[in-house]
């Protein structure tokens, strides 16, 4: 049974708290990103809000932001990865089938050079799939940590590059600072509403099959 392994508690707060920050942070991005950077890096460091954000940001507390929350995701999914195994790929695959084709691909290309994804593509999926996979947890977190603070040295190099063209958004954000965040709000609440409304998983892969409870 595919239900009986449930999420310990711990885990589960971890991945909400990831959740929570993530959605909280793209819907106050407008104020955020004008007001507070580093809060908007701490609570959703995607790569253009990093890009975004960059020219206004000293460069060492910009790495070690992002790096350490890069890091916190990092861990969750290892995690994750750790606990569903191969129960995982078959319950994504179950909601979402074309998703779930993407990652097993990814699995198999993942198994030849796991340490290098890890250090190039740092993030959820490369350390679910280390956790999965069965890669150390030092290793797992090491190599991405050291992808992680490449990746952040990268994009604040690229947010300097590009502030010419950045400046007017932050500029649009200052003077429409209460519409923009009401837009970017219930843009993320119209996406967790129909992420929470796909259909789930057939109950084949949470129920006892037949030959189980036959006897």
């Amino acid at each position: 049974m595919l239900a009986a392994n449930k999420t310990p508690v711990w885990l589960g707060v971890a991945a909400g708290v990831l959740v929570a920050a993530t959605a909280l942070g793209a819907a106050l991005a407008p104020y955020l990103a004008v007001h507070h950077p580093y809060w908007l890096l701490a609570l959703n460091p995607w790569p253009r809000h990093q890009i975004l954000v960059a020219p206004h940001t000293s460069l060492a507390p910009f790495i070690a932001v992002v790096a350490l929350r890069g890091l916190y995701a990092c861990w969750v999914a290892y995690q994750l990865g750790k606990h569903y195994g191969a129960r995982g790929s078959a319950l994504l695959e179950g909601r979402a089938p074309s998703l779930g084709q993407a990652v097993r691909m990814t699995e198999q290309l993942f198994e030849r050079a796991a340490g290098l994804a890890l250090l190039c593509l740092p993030g959820l999926l490369t350390s679910a799939l280390a956790g999965k996979g069965g890669v150390s947890r030092r290793l797992a977190l090491g190599s991405s940590a050291v992808g992680l603070t490449t990746w952040a040295w990268i994009n604040h190099q690229l947010g300097g590059w590009l502030e010419p063209w950045t400046a007017p958004v932050l500029r649009f954000f200052h003077a429409h600072m209460l519409s923009a965040t009401v837009v970017c709000a219930l843009g993320v609440g119209l996406y967790q509403l129909m992420s929470y409304r796909k259909p789930r998983p057939s109950d084949d892969l949470v129920k006892p099959s037949d030959q189980d409870t036959a006897g």
